[in-house]
């Protein structure tokens, strides 16, 4: 079937301007690009003079921590972002390999692992292939996942024998179609030993071509030195992603680790997803003796509140939570006024407990962005995923989480990025860091993922972007005026398997 899309202002992806250009897609691929007023074709696409660009791709995506990636295959509130390929497998916790130890890392998403039928990435890669899909989707491996299957915990020492189980996990994985490797250093039970286990695996991603994402903390460092002396000895491409949170001023920081050609800076498009957990001590969250339950005994309650850091409520709301849909929506700070506890950290714990540790809360999005932001290895990551949720005393509050497109609206306004430039950073600099090819740039023989949008003027000079309609491997998949259209053309995308 052969569709001819005209009228467009064709953006490549690969921050060179706008032309003036039709595209034709046979199948599923892109076969021409040029001027077809002659042409015909099954089917006619107007874009009466909207924007084309590649599909975008959101590089950090919660889908499979959520269980959105099983339980809702049409993610018409992914496509109506304008997003056509998601990541998974983030923050050192990946659906594969899978074993009854990986799995439980998943209850801290407000996740589930019930269901799963495959135990290597290759069978759960498999499995999604069968699985039609609305999108394209890719999964880093987690290390929390490698390490629960390898040594039984992050809690157990990992000898030279369980290292070398997890390096062959690794391994397989990456055979299999893995990204790269993803970890949270909040995660660890011992922060220094879990950062020299991933400095000996590094050799791995490097000769594969695959990249480490590394999920910063605030304790991950004891300072920026130790953490560019690290950096410095890993001789893969690493994506730092939370790197916000290390203290002082991040111009200094991004000015210094932008002199290593190897690391690259994920900023997020909108507000951030974090669970629960991460609010709380590591004592407490490696120790086996202790559960979300075990909050309820004073002494302990007493202990984790004393080594909670001190946190403002009034920027963290609840996305995701375990039975307590009236809750959504609001911030920490109401949660904690309503129910009369002293302080945040209270509210926390309490919330933790009564919900076994199913909690996730979102982190506001900022109202201006910096001008470091259009840097060549700055790349923007969506939280396509995050469900829309209300609470009853706060309806449709939450619901409007700023999308992808308002993100690189706000950053076209300010001045601080162009648009093809902001392109490119949501569609080539994404694929070509995970080493897809064939992804990220509007090419002839490219599989036809494309995101057609319109700039619309707004009050004070503030444009507005709005997703006019999605395709996906050359079908139709979303319309403004139709909804989903087509939820069963995306594909498994994995990295060049070297």
């Amino acid at each position: 079937m052969t569709t001819l899309v005209k009228n467009i202002q064709l953006l490549r992806g690969d921050g060179s301007p706008a032309e003036r250009k039709d595209v034709l897609i046979s199948g599923q691929k892109i076969s021409a690009i040029g001027n077809f007023s002659d042409k015909i074709a099954i089917n006619v696409y107007d874009g009466q003079n909207s924007y084309l660009s590649p599909g975008w791709i959101d590089f950090h995506s919660e889908i499979d921590h959520q269980a959105i990636l099983q339980n809702n295959t049409h993610h018409s509130e992914i496509l109506k972002q304008g997003v056509t390929t998601v990541i998974g497998g983030q923050d050192g916790v990946s659906l594969a390999p899978a074993t009854l130890a990986s799995l439980k890392y998943f209850r801290n998403y407000g996740g589930q692992g019930h269901g799963v039928s495959w135990r290597t990435f290759s069978e759960f890669l498999a499995y999604q292939e069968k699985n039609k899909l609305a999108i394209n989707f890719g999964s880093l491996v987690g290390y929390s996942t490698l390490r629960a299957i390898a040594c039984g915990g992050h809690h157990v020492q990992c000898t030279n024998s369980r290292m070398n189980n997890l390096s062959t996990l690794l391994q397989d994985s990456l055979s299999a179609g893995a990204l790269g490797l993803s970890m949270d250093i909040n995660m660890a039970h011992n922060a220094s030993a879990f950062l020299k286990e991933v400095e000996r695996l590094a050799p791995i991603l490097a000769k594969r071509k695959k990249i480490l994402v590394l999920d910063l903390s605030q304790g991950s460092f004891r300072n920026r030195t130790e953490l560019m002396g690290w950096l410095s000895n890993i001789n893969c491409r690493v994506v730092l992603d939370n790197f916000l949170t290390l203290p002082g001023k991040e111009e200094s920081f991004v000015e210094e680790v932008s002199k290593l050609e190897n690391v690259y800076l994920e900023y997020p498009s909108g507000s951030q997803d974090i669970p629960i957990f991460k609010f709380f001590p590591e004592w407490f969250l490696q120790n086996p003796d202790f559960g979300w339950k075990s909050l309820a005994d004073p002494w302990v309650k007493n202990r984790v509140l004393k080594d909670m850091p001190t946190v403002s409520g009034k920027d963290l709301r609840v996305a995701r939570t375990r039975h307590s849909p009236a809750i959504l929506g609001l911030t920490i700070s109401e949660y904690a006024k309503h129910c009369d506890f002293k302080n945040t950290k209270e509210a926390l714990v309490f919330l933790a407990c009564s919900t076994y540790g199913q909690t996730t809360l979102s982190r506001a999005y900022r109202k201006t962005y910096p001008h470091w932001l259009e840097l060549p290895r700055v790349l923007f990551s969506g939280q396509s995923a995050r469900a829309n949720v209300e609470s009853r005393e706060h309806p449709g509050a939450w619901a409007g989480e700023r999308s992808v497109s308002d993100f690189l609206a706000t950053l076209i306004n300010g001045k601080v990025l162009k648009l093809p430039e902001a392109i490119k950073k949501m569609t080539a600099l994404p694929a070509e860091l995970m080493n897809l090819p064939s992804r990220g740039e509007i090419k002839e023989g490219n599989p036809a993922d494309l995101t057609i949008f319109e700039v619309q003027p707004g009050a004070r000079h503030k444009d507005k972007m709005a997703i006019r309609s999605v395709f996906v491997n050359g079908a139709l998949a979303w319309d403004r005026q139709l909804g989903v259209v087509d939820s069963s053309r995306g594909l498994i995308v994995r990295s060049n398997r070297n």
